[in-house]
């Protein structure tokens, strides 16, 4: 009796080890594949070792693989059955990424936030995190403003977060704020055209419009295909009294803009007007008949047919 509760105690510690064993070496064999970025063969030998031990390391190695294959769903499912705690900021991060290439915006804030709280000076998370405050999407942006104002300081020198920062000033009528935030931005050489555009805006609501016109001509020789740069230019030049300028820059916001009915009204209305300011009463009178043909207004109608009556005179 002595000798056989020895042997199946040797037995237990002969299979335990053979079980350790193989999942070192399949967990081994899974590592040496991510390194060759062989994802594919990776998962199978994960999958086999979280079989022996389910480990929330080894777990989020298979979540990882997933992820890089580009299976989402499958890796947030993961991801999702682990312990909050239990992540690591790499997993928290491809959890956040993860959940925002799904479109599950709501987890993609909760984990943003998690991540600013646990690893505040994550600049790269928080910005883009700031970003989806202040998107359509979300529309939040006072959300934003108060974690990138946590952020500068303890740096203020972070263009990305700064970047993130103009933006949010902007979008909550902070329009100083907003120009003083780019301005760290743009005095390190590194200007976009929304820290461009969004400098323009703030000056122009600041009625700064020469400095705004200044902005704005940078922001479309950045990006000349975007309509809201010329229209905001060609706004600008209107009230500067640069009336040719404006009409110049309101075609071609026009041509970018079509067929947004609303806009090209609102355009065309406006390179009407500037065509009054310089009595140019024909050319007035046809970019307010352009600007009726995408949106009645019985205003403007009346305007145009009596400067027709005083034409034909």
């Amino acid at each position: 009796m002595k000798y056989r509760i020895i042997f199946f105690a040797y037995l237990i510690i002969y299979v335990t080890g053979v079980k350790a064993q193989t999942l070192q070496q399949l967990t081994i064999a899974g590592d040496s594949c991510m390194k060759a970025y062989d994802y594919h063969n990776a998962i199978g030998y994960y999958e086999k070792a979280s079989a022996l031990n389910a480990s929330y390391k080894l777990r989020m190695k298979l979540a990882e693989c997933y992820y890089q294959r580009t299976n989402y769903s499958k890796s947030n499912e993961i991801l999702e059955a682990i312990p909050q705690d239990s992540l690591t900021h790499d997993a928290l991060r491809m959890f956040y990424y993860g959940a925002g290439a799904v479109k599950d915006i709501k987890k993609q804030l909760f984990l943003g936030d998690l991540i600013a709280i646990r690893y505040p000076m994550d600049s790269k998370i928080l910005a883009d995190v700031m970003r989806l405050y202040t998107s359509d999407a979300v529309d939040k942006p006072i959300f934003a403003l108060k974690r990138g104002q946590l952020y500068v300081d303890r740096d203020s020198t972070n263009n990305e977060v700064n970047r993130a920062l103009g933006e949010a000033y902007f979008m909550t009528g902070f329009y100083e704020k907003c120009i003083e935030t780019y301005a760290r931005v743009h005095q390190q050489g590194d200007t976009t055209y929304n820290s461009l555009y969004y400098t323009g805006g703030a000056f122009e609501y600041l009625n700064h419009n020469d400095s705004a016109a200044v902005y704005f001509s940078k922001a479309i020789a950045r990006e000349p295909k975007l309509a809201v740069g010329f229209y905001r230019l060609g706004m600008v030049e209107n009230k500067l009294g640069e009336y040719d300028k404006a009409v110049e820059h309101l075609k071609t916001a026009t041509k970018l803009y079509e067929p947004n009915k609303t806009i090209m009204f609102v355009i065309y209305r406006a390179m009407g007007d500037a065509k009054q300011s310089v009595n140019d009463l024909r050319l007035a009178t046809l970019y307010w008949s352009y600007a009726l043909a995408y949106q009645e207004d019985k205003e403007l109608q009346t305007k145009v047919d009596d400067m027709k009556k005083k034409l034909k005179k």
